[in-house]
């Protein structure tokens, strides 16, 4: 799986704008707030804006806020909108071509069980929404998953 700074970051600096009670947000605020360089903040939020999940504000009070409500927006939009994927198994990008991750073009044993976790892992992040994911109360994970051992 490849979730990069960038993905990471993202989900911060949103989760920071989702709960803040200001029309718009400046991004130093949330620079100081979550700890995250500001030229860094900077380049994602133009991402996050091409991608339609926030939109900016000019002049004194200016400053970022959601396109949309947070409860319409997914952890995985987020993701997706750093350009990161979420794949944990080494031929998903070869399978238009029939490939798989072994030299022999064959799957690996192991495939089944990380075609399973990336399968879990996505539906998750895709099913958390931004609003969820700032809940101060709770755990996402409240119960074990049967058969779990520890």
């Amino acid at each position: 799986m490849n979730l990069s700074t960038k993905g990471r970051y993202a989900v911060m600096a949103l989760m920071d704008l989702a709960i803040s009670d200001a029309p718009a947000v400046a991004l130093s605020e949330i620079s100081k707030r979550q700890g995250l360089p500001l030229p860094y903040l900077e380049q994602l939020f133009g991402r996050l804006r091409r991608s339609g999940l926030v939109l900016s504000q000019r002049g004194t009070y200016g400053g970022y806020f959601l396109a949309r409500p947070a409860a319409d927006i997914s952890i995985a939009d987020i993701i997706y909108a750093m350009g990161d994927d979420l794949m944990i198994t080494r031929c998903k990008n070869k399978a238009s071509s029939g490939l798989g991750c072994l030299p022999n073009q064959s799957t690996c044993r192991a495939h089944r069980l990380w075609s399973s976790l990336e399968t879990q892992v996505i539906h998750f992040l895709q099913n958390t929404s931004l609003e969820e994911a700032c809940r101060p109360e709770g755990d996402f994970f409240t119960s074990q998953p049967s058969g779990m051992r520890r």
